[in-house]
């Protein structure tokens, strides 16, 4: 009995072309997916300028963002410290070392001001023909670059200018509530504020809410160890039954307040929200989630 022995290399070949084209399929899917949901997720820059980037042909470019969910948006920050005095350039890619994706200054160099909100001047570019975002650095000085998470869209950007490493929050905590009278809040820092006014400066808030209403800023005061800070919330707002959240932030702008346009993009670092409610005049404390802190963690 004879057998037809082409029927095994027909059968082989048909899966294999089924398998080429599954996998050119998947191929293309999955760079639709890169594309359409791209985000800022590194930074890039000159090497001369920032002792932490690197860009241009150097290979493994692009260092990672921390992601922050802050109080009105999401975003990508990172400190870098200023390796030499001059003009320093950056951009934001998607991915290390892929210039794919990225955001630039647009057409032209753009100069980003300091301590400064600047409304979606990160622009997107997939054509990579975008001109680069220019700081002007000092030596020794820090800047903390804080980018928007908006995909495959420009974004809102600043840089924040410090003489030390960012300071966050790594305590806090209040006196016990009691309706008629004034809530004394402690926040603990990563370490002491040196500089506290004019260029390079940190001020340290404290932001509170009554029922879920509109935040109101008051300056924290240091105590003699240097790494605490006081403020108060005021005896008028603990009436029985109200519900009393707050959280402290850290910014370089002198007077900035959580209705200012760009907060989130102003603040070196954010707590979470502590939540306590006065029933029938005695506190009830309300656990919530802790903010993710600043990506520099280093006391330098």
């Amino acid at each position: 009995m004879n057998k037809k022995s082409h029927s095994f290399p027909l059968l082989f070949n048909h899966s294999i072309r089924h398998r080429l084209v599954a996998f050119s399929i998947l191929l293309l899917l999955s760079a639709l997916f890169a594309t359409t949901h791209a985000q800022p997720l590194h930074i890039a820059g000159s090497s001369t300028y920032y002792n932490e980037l690197l860009g241009g042909s150097v290979t493994n470019f692009g260092v990672p963002l921390t992601l922050e969910n802050r109080r009105n948006t999401s975003v990508g920050v990172k400190t870098c410290s200023g390796k030499a005095t001059g003009t320093g350039w950056v951009k934001f890619v998607q991915e290390t070392n892929s210039w794919n994706n990225q955001w630039n200054g647009g057409a032209s160099a753009f100069s980003l001001t300091t301590n400064t909100f600047h409304a979606s001047a990160a622009q997107y570019d997939v054509v990579q023909t975008g001109a680069n975002i220019n700081v002007s650095v000092t030596k020794d000085l820090f800047y903390t670059f804080i980018i928007g998470q908006n995909e495959t869209s420009n974004n809102h950007i600043s840089v924040l200018v410090t003489t030390q490493a960012p300071r966050a929050s790594t305590q806090l905590s209040h006196s016990s509530p009691q309706a008629g009278q004034a809530v004394t809040v402690t926040n603990t820092l990563n370490g002491a504020i040196t500089t506290t006014s004019g260029n390079g400066a940190q001020y340290v808030y404290l932001a509170y809410s009554v029922n879920g209403g509109a935040y109101t800023a008051t300056p924290m005061t240091v105590t003699a160890t240097n790494t605490v800070y006081t403020g108060t919330i005021p005896s008028n707002v603990h009436v029985a039954d109200n519900t009393i959240s707050y959280y402290t932030y850290i910014t370089t702008v002198d007077g900035l307040t959580p209705s200012t346009t760009g907060f989130d993009f102003l603040c070196l670092s954010q707590s979470f929200v502590n939540t306590y409610n006065l029933n029938e005049g005695t506190s009830t404390p309300i656990t919530t989630k802790a903010k993710r802190q600043s990506s520099w963690s280093n006391d330098m």
